[in-house]
């Protein structure tokens, strides 16, 4: 591509990621490669936009990376053209790897776009973070591992770099392509610098013993993922729950629900806590599902962070420097006990009892949507049974609501090490050799990703009830600011218009449609009374969700 094909490009792009992206697919489409099988995501939109926008582009959606895979090798059989494969960061670019084999034993190429997180993020163990360079090992032909970093690429030697690319041997073509945001149509300048401070995350990442720490008399304590006794965490942390913010694979967050501090995605509670901020915070174990919480950090320069944690991973994706204890959750809990450390309340519910008891009454009398399948499901399914809840929606939606008048004694199991959304149904059964009854919830989009997992459910070890939320598609992304890009939408929300009914007929699995807050929750009492291998069918139109997410975002008192 010529400088002058450049800065024409610059004038139609809003920022300079899809700037980067367009350069990439304009330049394959130059070198004749013209089908795009892409599959849903947020981190790869820019390379969907670019696609879309160009009009040689054939564009080729598909929910299952695996599936999708064969299809562009399947192409390439036929055609003897080389196609391109884009997906997301995390595991979404693992499920190539039975087509890159497959293409290596043949003699077939497969050309892979994967997007992933820029190096500061994949440091510190970010959200829906793996090591993406190098996934497909012996398999992979040729790879480039390149980052979108403003000022900082020569786009003539990344052309020169693709075209060596596209023309190599037969196997997996793999570009690794980092992404900084803005994701979306956002309007930025071009020339903007955006430098990379990778590195100073990871050298501020200190180990210290926890008798070294100063603590302050009223610190934020957060609690994220760890895989210890739940019983005795609870045992433990009985004196500091005003002070406690529990994500919901923290396991800890429906048994205090009277005195842990509610998730930062309320904003009244992110606004509380910038009109009161902390000195200190005290994050435990991995990371919390709250965007919005390290949306917080990063605005707050001037509080002390503190990690504590015994994992081999940095587990601060903020990037705001801390010191690391290695420790678990229970020897800090216990080594504040031991020492008699107490801590002032710094937060406590009654300050936002009005407005929550208004959201609760928004959520009883609004339509059926992902709150109120998470509140009817919290109120209303018995104790002492797995709830397996899947990512996107589902999980934020469940940690963003627990119930004000009951504790619920829940096992809590979660994806949330890359965030991937498939192999739920699998991991669901995986969770019944506990002896308990087992809930997944799971949206419909993921159901499919796993649907063959479904021909075993009547073999799980203890009964397990599948509650689907079913909204004709990935309903996170219309809650997100890329929903006013409706062309770009309609390729990311993958609609579908699957028969659920008939599938888990064809499987031999009980099936209940569900359309009403009534039916769904009279559905849970019957199973509660006798626990059986059940798929309900919860099904709710987008627009409905949106209209209670939008209510509930902005409530005022």
């Amino acid at each position: 591509m010529t400088s002058e094909k450049k800065i024409k490009m610059q004038k139609e792009p809003s920022n300079f990621t899809r700037f980067y992206a367009k350069f990439i697919i304009d330049q394959f489409i130059e070198n004749n490669i013209t089908h795009f099988f892409i599959s849903p995501g947020m981190r790869n939109s820019p390379l969907i936009w670019a696609a879309i926008k160009n009009e040689s582009a054939i564009v080729i959606d598909g929910i299952d990376e695996r599936a999708h895979a064969y299809r562009s090798l399947g192409y390439n059989k036929a055609t003897k053209n080389l196609s391109c494969l884009i997906c997301t960061s995390g595991t979404a670019l693992a499920n190539y790897l039975p087509a890159v084999i497959e293409a290596y034993k043949t003699g077939n190429q497969l050309l892979i776009i994967s997007a992933d997180r820029p190096p500061k993020l994949i440091n510190g163990n970010a959200n829906q973070t793996i090591i993406q360079a190098g996934i497909f090992g012996h398999y992979s032909s040729a790879e480039l591992n390149h980052h979108c970093e403003n000022n900082q690429i020569s786009f003539e030697l990344l052309q020169t770099k693709l075209d060596k690319l596209i023309f190599t041997d037969p196997g997996a073509i793999h570009l690794n392509l980092g992404f900084e945001e803005p994701l979306d149509h956002s309007i930025f300048d071009i020339n903007i610098s955006n430098n990379d401070y990778s590195l100073e995350i990871t050298k501020n990442l200190k180990s210290f013993e926890i008798n070294n720490i100063i603590f302050d008399k009223k610190p934020l304590i957060v609690i994220g993922d760890h895989c210890e006794n739940k019983e005795k965490i609870l045992n433990l942390s009985h004196n500091f729950l005003k002070n406690i913010y529990a994500d919901i694979t923290s396991n800890i967050k429906f048994e205090n629900t009277n005195e842990l501090i509610p998730s930062f995605d309320h904003p009244e509670v992110f606004d509380y806590f910038k009109n009161n901020p902390p000195k200190q915070v005290i994050h435990i174990g991995g990371r919390v599902t709250s965007k919005k919480y390290y949306q917080y950090l990063n605005e707050e320069k001037d509080l002390s962070l503190i990690t504590i944690n015994n994992s081999h991973l940095n587990e601060n994706p903020s990037g705001v420097k801390a010191t690391k204890i290695d420790a678990s959750a229970i020897e800090f809990f216990e080594y504040l006990n031991k020492k008699s450390i107490t801590f002032e309340p710094i937060f406590a519910k009654r300050d936002l009892s009005e407005i929550i008891n208004k959201k609760i009454s928004l959520i009883d009398n609004s339509k059926l949507s992902y709150p109120s399948i998470s509140k009817i499901s919290v109120e209303n399914l018995k104790d002492d049974i797995n709830l397996v809840i899947g990512n996107s929606t589902y999980i934020r939606s469940f940690d963003y609501y627990t119930s004000v008048n009951n504790a619920s004694l829940f096992h809590i199991f979660t994806n949330r090490g890359a965030s991937g959304i498939e192999g739920l149904v699998a991991l669901s059964q995986g969770v019944t050799f506990s002896n308990k009854p087992t809930v997944l919830f799971i949206g419909d989009i993921s159901l499919l990703h796993d649907i063959n997992s479904l021909s075993t459910i009547n073999k799980s070890y203890s009964p397990l009830l599948i509650i689907c939320a079913n909204n004709n598609g990935g309903g996170i992304f219309d809650l997100l600011p890329i929903s006013k890009d409706e062309k770009l939408l309609k390729h990311i929300v993958t609609e579908q218009n699957v028969n659920l009914k008939d599938i888990c007929k064809g499987f031999a699995i009980d099936y209940l449609n569900i359309e009403s807050k009534e039916e769904f929750k009279n559905s849970l009492h019957n199973w509660n009374q006798k626990p059986n291998n059940l798929f309900l069918d919860v099904t709710f139109s987008r627009k409905d969700n949106i209209e209670v997410y939008n209510s509930l975002r902005t409530m005022q008192l």
